[in-house]
């Protein structure tokens, strides 16, 4: 990032995603939910992850400012622990030009991975605290379902059982839980229209994060039209997604979607969040 102009683009894009953390402050104060409920709690985690990401872009640059102080002794008066003055010292490494390109990337790959856990757990808890037994039994037998009606009438009840009993699953995949989620919404007409866009947003970011354990080449091609941008994936062709504007619209998006799904679920019960110590980390 040699050039100002881009440095500065950079700076810029950081300003917007810390603005984006207090905003998730202010959201995780919900009067509405416990402390400890994932309706609060979802908005902490986030903090964490803008937290990790916003450090770690920035510190290479700010070590740059540190580096010769270090080197030179200026600073050495205020460490006086000498072991964590050698550290100090050889921190400058983080920012040569071949550490930096690669740290930046894996900054942006690590953020990828965090907003879809964060999002993937917070769905988890909603939907097995919101859904019935009865329809998490259809979700269950999903497979079987689909092909009940062909094998009606050919088979014996006996050999539809057994079908049934092997096409059980235990597994529900992440889609079919948000899916349910966003279909229990009590939504107006306006909102509605706008289930489709997340959940295509929702399949692709899905798909880039699942590239990432495949060096960053698909398995299938699929192409995706979003507000953020057209993106094309070619199987087994590498993919280069993670720029700072799909990161900080990425961000955006999850908040807005939770948003959505907090303000219109209809269910007034604690969803606990294991994991809600988690806000005595944020800062």
């Amino acid at each position: 990032m040699r050039d100002y102009m881009e440095y500065k683009q950079f700076l810029d894009h950081l300003k917007l995603i810390f603005k984006i953390k207090e905003e998730c402050r202010e959201l995780g104060k919900s009067e509405l939910f416990t402390t400890n409920d994932v309706r609060n709690t979802f908005y902490s985690q986030i903090m964490n992850v803008i937290n990790d990401y916003y450090f770690g872009m920035l510190s290479p640059f700010f070590i740059t400012r540190l580096d010769k102080p270090f080197r030179d002794g200026v600073l050495r008066p205020y460490f006086t622990n000498l072991d964590e003055n050698d550290l100090f010292s050889n921190l400058g490494f983080l920012c040569e030009e071949g550490y930096l390109k690669t740290w930046i990337e894996l900054k942006k790959v690590s953020l990828v991975y965090n907003l879809w856990i964060v999002f993937e757990d917070s769905i988890d808890l909603i939907y097995n605290s919101v859904i019935s037994d009865q329809d998490k039994e259809l979700n269950l037998n999903s497979n079987f379902n689909r092909i009940e009606k062909i094998i009606h009438g050919k088979l014996s009840e006996a050999e539809i059982h057994e079908v049934k009993t092997k096409l059980k699953s235990t597994y529900i995949s992440i889609n079919n839980k948000y899916n349910f989620i966003l279909n229990a919404l009590e939504l107006e007409k306006n909102q509605i229209k706008q289930l489709s866009e997340i959940r295509e947003f929702l399949q692709f970011f899905n798909i880039m994060r699942n590239t990432l354990h495949n060096n960053s080449r698909p398995m299938k091609n699929y192409k995706f039209s979003l507000k953020m941008g057209e993106f094309k994936f070619e199987r087994d062709k590498h993919i280069d997604f993670f720029t700072i504007d799909v990161i900080l619209e990425s961000i955006e998006k999850f908040v807005s979607i939770f948003n959505l799904i907090r303000e219109n679920l209809n269910f007034n019960e604690e969803i606990f969040n294991p994991v809600s110590n988690i806000n005595k980390s944020v800062s």
